[in-house]
């Protein structure tokens, strides 16, 4: 792939899972064996991981749309960075639903081969969103 068409991948396939709501979705942008960089610790690897952290992340967050601000491609390498809102409707990482808007960054770096995302980093800002839904792991 080009450059801009890496950077239109990565912008389309935020649409259809995140603002789609589909982590299903996945499995057209992510190699099977997908490697996941920074791995939450207990989470099954590979695609099969990733939905299911999708999966989670989407019932908790329902409406929850994010909007990519910057995009570079270069070689088979991508970065993004965006900025996620939603509302928190049900159980996450143990904070029972609240209710409550949270607006949340989050950066990725993916290396893109053979159309899929083989492997990347997703560094979603925790703290803020955990201190949003009232968690006492946010900050102080």
């Amino acid at each position: 792939m080009t450059e801009p068409d890496l950077r239109d991948f990565i912008r389309q396939m935020k649409d259809d899972i995140i603002n789609g709501h589909d982590p299903g979705a996945a499995a057209k942008y992510y190699a099977a064996d997908y490697v996941n960089r920074n791995p939450i610790p207990g989470r099954e690897p590979g695609l099969a991981g990733l939905k299911k952290a999708l999966g989670e992340f989407l019932t908790a967050f329902p409406d929850a749309r994010e909007t990519v601000e910057d995009v570079v491609a270069a070689g088979e390498t991508v970065s993004a960075v965006g900025t996620i809102r939603a509302t928190h409707r049900a159980r996450f990482a143990g904070v029972p639903a609240t209710g409550r808007p949270v607006t949340v960054r989050i950066f990725e770096l993916h290396h893109i081969a053979g159309g899929k995302i083989r492997s990347g980093w997703v560094f979603l800002d925790m703290m803020a969103l955990m201190a949003q839904i009232g968690s006492p792991a946010g900050p102080k």
